[in-house]
């Protein structure tokens, strides 16, 4: 026996010095991905934050943030490009969401979005994120929601919203001068579409 013990400690030796792993602990991975920006590159304005659209990433800081709703106005087509479910993503974080498409001929503007988002706002108990692609046609959305329920000018409206809304104009800047926006008279009959034909 004592024969077998003296190469079996020489071959557990010759392992050890010559690096054959032995079982450890496993590694410590820490998370090195960056905080998100999301929310510090957001326009925010009376407890609504318009912006373009977040990634999974940046879903976490908008619960922490107490985000409590999400108000999507990209297209189903928009929707199909991204890597996860947003809505799925969102619920598992506690935050409502309601996706009201709007964009090119099968989404045009209407004021049903207008009053969708109105009771959107309405019944929100805590900020809530509207966000398109971009973050233009949320701004649109909210501008003509500062209108209607504020009592804005259209020019006031946007320029609170700048640089997400298209303000300041080209003309204006080219002018030198202040644009103001006016709402016309509404049609007598029919609708904003009919009377511009």
């Amino acid at each position: 026996m004592s024969r077998l013990l003296l190469p079996l400690c020489l071959l557990l030796s010759l392992c050890h010095c010559a690096g054959v792993p032995t079982a450890s602990a496993p590694p410590t991975i820490t998370a090195t991905a960056e905080p998100s920006t999301y929310l510090a590159d957001a326009l925010q304005h009376e407890g609504v934050i318009i912006a373009g659209q977040p990634e999974q990433a940046d879903l976490p800081s908008l619960a922490e943030a107490g985000v409590r709703e999400v108000f999507n106005l990209r297209t189903p087509g928009e929707m199909e490009k991204l890597d996860f479910d947003e809505a799925e993503s969102l619920q598992s974080l506690g935050i409502d969401y309601a996706q009201h498409p709007v964009g090119g001929d099968d989404y045009p503007w209407s004021p049903a979005l207008l009053d969708a988002f109105s009771a959107a706002m309405a019944s929100k108990d805590g900020p809530l994120l509207l966000h398109c692609g971009s973050g233009a046609r949320a701004s649109q959305l909210y501008a003509a929601w500062l209108v209607r329920e504020r009592g804005y000018r259209p020019d006031e409206a946007l320029r609170t919203l700048s640089p997400k809304s298209g303000w300041p104009l080209p003309m204006e800047q080219l002018l030198d001068r202040p644009l103001r926006l006016e709402l016309a008279t509404p049609p007598s009959q029919g609708s904003f579409e009919s009377s511009r034909r």
